[in-house]
């Protein structure tokens, strides 16, 4: 009669197999208190009261953005960025000799970048007004989707993208919907 001579467990494949599952949690389970511990949480606001009269404010330049007929379309060329914005109800509109873009990155605070944009030409014909400005950037080297926010540097108005765009792609930018 011959006896069957079983390996020790460690050799056989089930113990590993139904160890894997656990295993496989465990580790993610530290990776994730890794990236928790180590990761700024951006997106915690301290002081919401001041957040609350912030959004306050930025409806009043939504709402003057408006009453200007404002909007602006943002074209890249290269390192440089060019901005046309039109007046559709102020033909004497006085344009400001600079402008504000924020790029806006969707996750992380640290990527965001402002630039000044200065301007280059302006045109008046019928009840419109135009300004284009022009300014230099770093593009970031992620493709993800930002929002894009001009505004005038006296805080008296914004448009914005009403989606996320990309960069490199002209990108039209709006009045906020209220």
């Amino acid at each position: 009669m011959t006896t069957l001579v079983q390996p020790p467990w460690y050799k056989q494949f089930w113990p590993w197999a139904l160890m894997a599952g656990p295993i496989t949690v465990i580790v993610a389970g530290f990776i994730t208190l890794g990236l928790a511990l180590h990761t700024p949480e951006s997106l915690v606001v301290d002081d919401y009261y001041k957040q609350g009269k912030a959004i306050h404010l930025s409806l009043q330049r939504d709402r003057q953005a408006q009453a200007l007929g404002l909007q602006a379309l943002l074209q890249w060329q290269g390192d440089r960025v060019k901005v046309s914005v039109e007046s559709q109800h102020n033909p004497n509109m006085p344009w400001p000799q600079q402008l504000e873009l924020l790029l806006s990155h969707p996750v992380d605070a640290a990527q965001d970048q402002r630039l000044l944009l200065h301007k280059l030409d302006t045109l008046q014909t019928g009840t419109t007004a135009q300004a284009v400005y022009v300014g230099a950037t770093v593009l970031p080297k992620d493709q993800l989707k930002y929002e894009f926010i001009l505004q005038d540097l006296n805080g008296q108005w914004r448009v914005l993208s009403l989606e996320r765009g990309a960069l490199q792609r002209d990108v039209q930018l709006l009045p906020s919907r209220l």
